[in-house]
């Protein structure tokens, strides 16, 4: 009987090491502009939300237009109570181009999680 207990316990354990950290990292579930957006005017600010809460000081945001070029933005900010929103300003107008986001951001349990996608801004 203590063998099958000890190897239940042991199963259990095995999948909750495997199944935790994946739940604990914060992946983006919004972002405005959206993935694959068209826009008409250049925004203003570029928001992603988070599924975890983020640590500021180790979560960026980059923006960079199809020649590869860094666009100047404000530092990244936390936007709510919850520290789940990142956003950064563009300092001046985008010109039309297509721009890619790259995040990077450490969520509040010591997780590290990254991505990028597109937007794109129309004459």
């Amino acid at each position: 009987m203590s063998h099958r207990i000890f190897l239940l316990g042991s199963v259990l354990l095995c999948g909750m090491a495997i199944s935790g950290p994946a739940l604990a990292h914060a992946h983006l579930k919004s972002a405005a502009p959206a993935d694959g957006a068209t826009l008409h005017t250049s925004p203003s600010e570029i928001s992603l939300g988070f599924t975890e809460g983020l640590e500021p000081a180790f979560s960026t945001i980059t923006v960079t237009g199809e020649s590869g070029d860094l666009t100047a933005t404000s530092p990244p900010v936390l936007g709510n109570d919850d520290a789940t929103t990142l956003s950064v300003a563009p300092t001046a107008s985008l010109p039309p181009d297509t721009y890619t986001v790259r995040w990077h951001v450490l969520s509040r349990d010591g997780h590290p999680s990254s991505g990028s996608y597109q937007f794109r801004v129309a004459p």
